[in-house]
């Protein structure tokens, strides 16, 4: 894990803040980012880190608000293929997975599902 987004994560927990990892998890082809990286979510839906930008962090953050809603974890798929990058504006193609896991402030609370 990313020293400063553990850094980040923990300010969020002690504050009383439940939080959203995203972590991308599996990549093919040309995708804009690799296994590894990852993205803080806020509840307030803004981010630090990234996993790739555009389509993927739009994907990340919409699921990012039904894991604080349901307080569940999720992995979610984008194809990035060449006509789908292209029609975007993408300099990429490819496709990625990105574990999206909700994590709870509460101690002993439920911080993941699925």
């Amino acid at each position: 894990m990313d020293l400063e987004i553990l850094k980040k994560l923990n300010e969020e927990l002690a504050a009383g803040h439940p939080a959203v990892l995203a972590t991308v998890i599996k990549t093919s082809g040309s995708a804009p980012r690799k296994a590894g990286a990852q993205m803080l979510i806020y509840e307030n839906k803004s981010i630090f880190g990234t996993v790739g930008g555009g389509r993927a962090e739009a994907n990340a953050i919409e699921k990012a608000g039904w894991a604080f809603e349901s307080r569940r974890s999720a992995v979610i798929s984008m194809d990035l293929n060449a006509s789908v990058a292209a029609q975007e504006g993408m300099a990429c193609g490819g496709a990625m997975e990105i574990f999206i896991q909700y994590i709870a402030a509460e101690a002993g609370s439920d911080q993941a599902g699925d």
